[in-house]
């Protein structure tokens, strides 16, 4: 599958009302290292549960109820940034 392919099935995915864990945030190095583990242990084929584990969204994450920057780019969290 071509880099675009997969840009648009992810797309559709959320647009369809994938729900992730995008709420709870790896703020710290140990999250972020559990997180991938839990990764590591899905099925590379298994995107649904791959996108929910890494908490996808289409939009950036913003926290409404901390007080941190308006946005994910600005909090220094991972943001993948497409073209769909």
């Amino acid at each position: 599958m071509t880099d675009d392919a997969l840009r648009a099935r992810i797309g559709e995915r959320l647009r369809a009302g994938l729900r992730t864990e995008c709420t709870s945030r790896a703020y710290s190095s140990e999250a972020v290292t559990t997180v991938c583990q839990r990764l590591q242990q899905l099925p590379q084929e298994d995107l649904d549960a791959r996108l929910v584990t890494a908490g996808f969204t289409l939009e950036p994450w913003v926290d409404q109820d901390a007080s941190k920057p308006e946005s994910m780019l600005e909090s220094g969290d991972m943001l993948l940034l497409s073209q769909m």
